[in-house]
């Protein structure tokens, strides 16, 4: 549920459509269900949406305001010439929203079933990111991550695989200096030893912004492991000192949740995965010359 300003935005779903409401951050009363927005004319033959996910991005489409998106998963394949696959929805002036990406498509070639699902965007670029896990009808599983830069109106959903298998994935991003990075961090479950959803839990950063950027350049060499045994995992760009005054700090990356045995019985617990550096701040972002 992202914040813009003083004003909070979230999505959900409601039987066969998908919702959506803003109020003020310091809102207290109970807010009326009239309020709420349908995004989407309902289907009747079709299954509840599943996943539904906001991200906002201040000053995109070219600076003419704040852009705001929701990713969900629809199901109508019990409908004629139905079908399924994950869609991504801009929000307009008035009426429901227009698709502006999609996986959906006629039965016989989309994705039939998502199980992850996760949209954030770049606070002032028009960058948004979107990590899914699906399976396909009749030829596989794939997790992935897709990116679109909202300040090109022509700009297309680009995509890249993550593990040609179903996994827990999040998504996270925040700037550094002028440039937007972003975090991904997935459990790679159907490689456990137990069964389930915990598995090779791994985070990987890189940056992908701009229109033009086809795919992402990753500053980690390959994806980096976190626990054996992990999933549900919250993809993080959060630092603090490691106490008051410190000159060193903890830069952490995911909180997760592990899973392990003893005695036969599985047992759970939260997990904070970070490194500790040098309290030292990056650079800062320079608009213009620089004296």
């Amino acid at each position: 549920m992202p914040r813009l300003t003083t004003t909070m935005h979230m999505a959900w779903a409601s039987a066969d459509s998908v919702k959506y409401l803003s109020f003020p951050a310091n809102q207290t009363a109970p807010l009326a269900t009239a309020t709420a927005e349908s995004i989407k004319p309902t289907i009747s033959c079709a299954y509840p949406s599943e996943y539904p996910s906001i991200a906002v991005s201040d000053s995109a489409a070219g600076g003419t305001g704040a852009v705001f998106r929701i990713a969900y998963y629809q199901d109508d394949s019990n409908c004629v010439n139905g079908g399924a696959g994950w869609v991504v929805a801009q929000k307009p002036a008035t009426g429901y929203w227009p698709t502006v990406g999609q996986s959906y498509g006629p039965n016989a070639s989309t994705w039939s079933q998502t199980y992850w699902l996760s949209l954030v965007a770049s606070e002032t670029t028009g960058d948004f990111y979107l990590v899914t896990s699906q399976q396909k009808s009749w030829s596989g599983e794939s997790t992935e991550l897709h990116h679109a830069n909202a300040n090109d109106l022509t700009n297309t959903w680009q995509s890249e695989q993550i593990v040609p298998r179903l996994s827990v994935i999040d998504v996270a991003t925040t700037m550094k200096g002028c440039d937007p990075i972003l975090r991904i961090v997935y459990s790679d479950f159907s490689l456990g030893g137990n069964g389930g959803i915990y598995g090779p839990t791994y985070y990987r950063t890189g940056i992908w912004a701009g229109a033009a950027a086809a795919t992402p350049t990753w500053t980690n060499a390959a994806p980096v492991l976190l626990d054996s045994n992990g999933s549900y995992g919250t993809a993080l760009f959060w630092e603090r000192p490691v106490s008051k005054f410190s000159l060193q700090k903890r830069v952490f990356y995911s909180l997760f949740e592990r899973e392990t045995f003893s005695g036969g019985s599985p047992s759970y617990s939260l997990v904070d995965a970070y490194d500790t550096v040098p309290n030292i701040s990056g650079p800062a972002c320079v608009i213009g010359n620089e004296l």
